[in-house]
């Protein structure tokens, strides 16, 4: 599942842009520079705001996620961007290869198997349960955060800058 975060840029930055769209393959090359320098920023963040070393649990509606082993948190990581040639956009993937992770960011609607067990002392059989797990979406919500989109619009800033004066003079 992706997540799309549209950013807004400054006035100054837009003007950045027009100047720097003579030259379309630096100007994406300039971006993924941007978010090379931002990803570790961002995973930083989402560990210290969503990913919380305080203990749960916590309301849905503040979109955290409270620490048990801090499995998860140590996992939350980020992949290299890539430049999508044919639509001209810069992509980037932040997550985890932790399992739960995916139902904790995007919730869970549907059956899971429960093994055969003793309930007070009687065995029950195997069989299946209806589970819905509500999504607390804590990377989404540090991804639409304005603190985020600071981050990388400052980069964004610099690289073109110095895209732009490597290119063609000072800007």
């Amino acid at each position: 599942m992706n997540v799309s975060v549209d950013i807004t840029p400054s006035p100054e930055l837009r003007s950045l842009l027009a100047r720097a769209a003579t030259w379309p393959q630096e100007l994406l090359k300039a971006v993924a520079r941007a978010l090379t320098m931002s990803g570790p920023m961002i995973v930083g963040n989402a560990v210290r705001y969503r990913f919380t070393s305080e203990t749960g649990p916590f309301p849905y509606s503040q979109n955290k996620l409270g620490r048990v082993t801090g499995r998860l948190r140590q996992s939350i990581t980020h992949s290299p961007p890539q430049i999508q040639e044919g639509t001209h956009t810069v992509t980037m993937g932040f997550g985890s290869n932790v399992k739960y992770f995916a139902i904790h960011e995007f919730g869970f609607s549907g059956s899971v198997p429960v093994r055969a067990h003793n309930r007070r002392g009687r065995p029950v059989r195997a069989h299946s349960r209806f589970v819905r797990i509500q999504a607390r979406e804590p990377m989404q919500t540090e991804l639409r955060h304005t603190r985020t989109s600071e981050i990388i619009l400052e980069n964004a800033r610099r690289q073109i800058l110095a895209m732009l004066e490597r290119e063609g003079g000072t800007p």
